[in-house]
């Protein structure tokens, strides 16, 4: 790095702040196209070219490199395919990230979170999707809960290893909590349908109880109350009416 300064005219960002802002910008900009993502996340923010230096200074310096940025080093390298549980794989994050504030260095915790989900395999891909999606509406990161963070994908994770070991299982249980719900329902219905049956106009669309005819006073507005006639009344009607013919007819000696 020193090396991409001294070759950019640059090399006075090392020694002091006191620069100017076409210095400052340029130095900055060097300094982060010399490192990779990891690094880059630590010093993102610092607006400084000599802070960025010194920051990085202490991150590769010999003494720094046997003990905090070794534990960098492996955080980074985490991967969930390496490890044999989601359970291994948070316990052997959070055991990282302890070692680190033991040594005064603390992980700021969008780069965890961050380090956490792009180490999930393809499974998680979706889940990935929706808890990024949630934490661009955190306002104050430092708030999040990790522990509830790391409760819910190890909860995603167990909920997959079932539908890996038995999905047969897995998926006659969900058919049959569907097929429950519908035969509730159907039986729900069933007995509604059973139950409503009026014995003055013979209907199954209501009970005797509502009945209009019987009761009136519970007819909406605008009904007009006329006495149901059903088909045994209908053909003594039109017998009725044939005998009155017939009898007229014959007193006319037709």
């Amino acid at each position: 790095m020193e090396s991409i300064l001294t070759r950019d005219g640059l090399e006075e960002i090392i020694d002091s702040d006191n620069v100017s802002d076409i210095v400052n910008k340029k130095g900055r900009a060097a300094l982060r196209l010399a490192i990779e993502d990891g690094p880059l996340l630590l010093i993102r923010n610092e607006l400084r070219a000599h802070n960025i230096w010194n920051s990085l200074n202490k991150l590769y310096s010999p003494h720094v490199f046997s003990h905090s940025f070794l534990i960098w080093v492996q955080l980074n390298q985490c991967k969930l395919k390496d490890f044999g549980s989601m359970e291994e794989y948070i316990n052997r994050i959070r055991q990282l990230v302890d070692d680190l504030k033991s040594k005064g260095r603390d992980y700021p915790k969008e780069v965890l979170l961050a380090l956490v989900l792009t180490g999930l395999t393809s499974e998680y891909k979706i889940l990935v999707s929706n808890i990024s999606q949630s934490l661009r509406a955190v306002e104050d990161i430092d708030s999040y809960d990790m522990d509830a963070f790391f409760a819910n994908l190890i909860d995603k994770s167990k909920r997959l290893k079932m539908i890996d070991t038995d999905p047969d299982t897995a998926i006659s249980a969900s058919l049959r909590g569907y097929y429950n719900k519908k035969k509730s329902l159907n039986q729900t219905k069933n007995k509604v349908s059973k139950k409503l049956y009026c014995t003055k106009c013979h209907k199954k669309s209501h009970s005797t109880s509502d009945c209009y005819f019987l009761h009136p006073h519970k007819a909406p507005k605008g009904w007009v109350h006329k006495n149901p006639i059903n088909k045994q009344e209908k053909l003594e009607q039109h017998a009725l009416t044939n005998d009155k013919s017939q009898n007229v007819l014959i007193s006319h000696g037709v």
